[in-house]
């Protein structure tokens, strides 16, 4: 029984230390009247998107922050290193959920999703809160 106990206190203990995911700073305010799903995208230098931290979904007239690895603020400091130094957001519906998470780069060139695009200093002037409202 003591060594099961052991390896379940340092299991957990491995596990809590191990997992440096937080919620970020940045926060998505939901201002519609449906349930939305967003991924957080970056720009490569050759132009490609990629995924910046886990996305999500936020419902009417909520609020949600993506999980990222290492600090809450770390937006903050990583958008210098993007080679555009700019975060997109990009929005869509449940159905296209997968599809979007698979395909990101090509759904971003279609043209398909709603996109909002900030530089650290539109950031800092919203306080790190987006306001999503459909057009």
């Amino acid at each position: 029984m003591k060594i099961f106990f052991k390896w379940f206190v340092s299991l957990l203990f491995i596990t809590t230390v191990g997992c440096h995911y937080h919620r970020s700073n940045l926060i998505i305010r939901n201002k519609t009247n449906k349930k939305i799903f967003y991924s957080t995208l970056a720009k490569e230098v050759t132009g490609e998107f990629y995924n910046i931290s886990s996305g999500g979904q936020v419902e009417s007239d909520r609020s949600d922050s993506p999980f990222i690895r290492g600090r809450s603020d770390g937006f903050k400091t990583d958008i210098d290193s993007y080679s555009d130094k700019l975060i997109y957001i990009a929005f869509f519906e449940s159905e296209e959920k997968q599809y979007v998470y698979k395909n990101v780069d090509s759904m971003m060139k279609t043209g398909k999703l709603k996109v909002m695009k900030f530089s650290k200093k539109e950031l800092d002037s919203l306080d790190w809160e987006i306001t999503y409202i459909e057009k």
